[in-house]
């Protein structure tokens, strides 16, 4: 009786495993593969309307800044690399940043010492200034609406 029925068990389950299942991961022909999905509107480039001072190094090494604007959307990570001091190099942007080419306006609370905060149609733009390896570093994030130039 015990054989019988353990027969009849390996029956069910070799027959089960003789269907293929379909993997639920499996993508159907007519779904976009993640190549057609994957943004190739994620760059390096920089932004046209965020100055940066004489002499600074554009820092691009393990993609550590990038630029999107795209769907009504600009975000930015942008990094450099300089000489100039810290000092100098906050003064820069205090002085720039609101000229016309630019047109961006101090934000409220923006200013704490080497970090300053800037914004401009629907967008802000905050910049970090600080000393690094052999030199000063400019951090800036930008995110907003693309209305922004």
């Amino acid at each position: 009786m015990k054989m019988l029925l353990l027969s009849a068990v390996v029956a069910v389950l070799a027959a089960g495993c003789a269907q293929q299942l379909e993997n639920p991961r499996t993508i159907n022909p007519a779904q976009p593969g993640v190549d057609d999905l994957r943004s190739r509107e994620l760059q390096r480039a920089q932004m046209l309307d965020v100055p940066v001072p004489d002499g600074f190094e554009f820092v691009d090494r393990g993609n550590q800044s990038w630029s999107y604007t795209q769907g009504g959307v600009k975000l930015a990570e942008l990094h450099y690399w300089g000489t100039t001091s810290v000092a100098e190099v906050v003064e820069f942007y205090k002085q720039t940043m609101g000229q016309r080419a630019y047109g961006w306006s101090a934000a409220s609370g923006g200013d704490s010492g080497n970090a300053l905060a800037f914004k401009k149609e629907g967008c802000a733009c905050s910049v970090d200034i600080h000393e690094g390896n052999r030199g000063t570093v400019i951090d800036i994030r930008v995110t907003g609406a693309a209305s922004g130039r």
